[in-house]
C-alpha cells in the first residue's frame, strides 16, 4: 500500500451511541449527549467529506480546524486527504462515535461500502468551539491485508540489545515511489543514535510539505555536530 492510501470511508451520520461521549460540561449537557458545538463539528465533517468537492472540504476546514493546523497543511495537502478517502474506501456510515476522555480525541467508528471500517481520530481544542487541532485515520486490523502483513521482530532496547518489556512488533503498509520501505528501514536501523526518529508522511514523495525537510535537517544539525 502507497503512503497516503487511509483506510476510512465516507459516512452518513448516526448519533446512536455519542451519549457516551465524556465532556467537562454539567449533567444536563451529559444526559443530552455531546455540547452542541461537537454535533455541529462532526455533521459539518461528515457532510464534506461525503461531497464530491474539495473546495466544500477546504471550506469545512477553514472554519473547524484550528489557526495552527491550517499552518500546517496546505489546502492542497487537505484536497489529497479528502480525495485518498472518496477513492480507497467510498460512501461510509457512522457507526458510533467514542471519546475516552475529556483530552482524548473524537474517534469516529466508520464502515464503508468497499466493506472496510476505520477510526477517524479528530484532536479537538478543549474549549468552544473545538476546533480540530489533529486528524489521523486507522485502518481496521481484522482486514486481510493487515492480517497477512508482515511483521517486525520484537523490539529490542536501543542501547542493551535486551528484548522489550512487552512483545512489540510493528506492521508497515507504506512504501515510497522513489525510496522503498524496506531501504528507509534499513537506513534507519544503522543510524547510530539513541535519539531518532521516523516519520511517514501521506502523499507521494515530492508532496513532503516543508516540515519534512526542517525535521530532517533539524536532526542532522543536532546528530552531526
Amino acid at each position: 500500500m502507497r503512503r497516503g492510501v487511509f483506510r476510512s470511508t465516507v459516512f452518513a451520520v448516526v448519533w446512536i451511541g455519542l451519549v457516551a461521549l465524556s465532556y467537562g460540561v454539567d449533567a444536563r449537557q451529559r444526559a443530552g449527549g455531546p455540547p452542541p458545538e461537537i454535533r455541529t463539528l462532526v455533521d459539518d465533517f461528515v457532510k464534506a467529506v461525503n461531497s464530491a468537492s474539495a473546495q466544500e472540504f477546504e471550506t469545512m476546514a477553514q472554519a473547524h480546524y484550528s489557526a495552527a493546523l491550517l499552518k500546517k497543511e496546505t489546502p492542497r495537502d487537505r484536497a489529497a486527504f479528502h480525495e485518498h478517502i472518496r477513492k480507497d474506501l467510498g460512501t461510509l456510515s457512522l457507526d458510533r462515535v467514542e471519546r475516552r476522555g475529556p483530552d482524548a480525541p473524537l474517534e469516529l467508528n466508520v464502515k464503508g461500502s468497499t466493506g472496510g471500517t476505520a477510526i477517524i481520530s479528530l484532536d479537538t481544542e478543549p474549549d468552544a468551539p473545538y476546533r480540530v487541532t489533529r486528524v489521523a485515520v486507522d485502518g481496521d486490523l481484522t482486514k486481510p491485508a493487515w492480517r497477512n502483513a508482515e511483521r517486525s521482530p520484537r523490539f529490542v532496547d536501543m542501547v542493551s540489545g535486551e528484548p522489550a518489556l512487552y512483545d512489540t512488533r510493528v506492521a508497515c503498509q507504506w512504501d515510497d515511489e522513489r525510496f522503498d520501505r524496506d531501504g528507509q528501514l534499513e537506513l534507519f536501523d544503522i543510524l547510530g543514535s539513541t535519539d531518532k526518529r521516523l516519520h511517514a508522511y501521506p502523499g507521494r514523495h515530492a508532496d513532503d510539505g516543508p516540515e519534512t525537510f526542517e525535521a530532517g535537517g533539524a536532526f542532522l544539525r543536532r546528530c552531526l555536530k
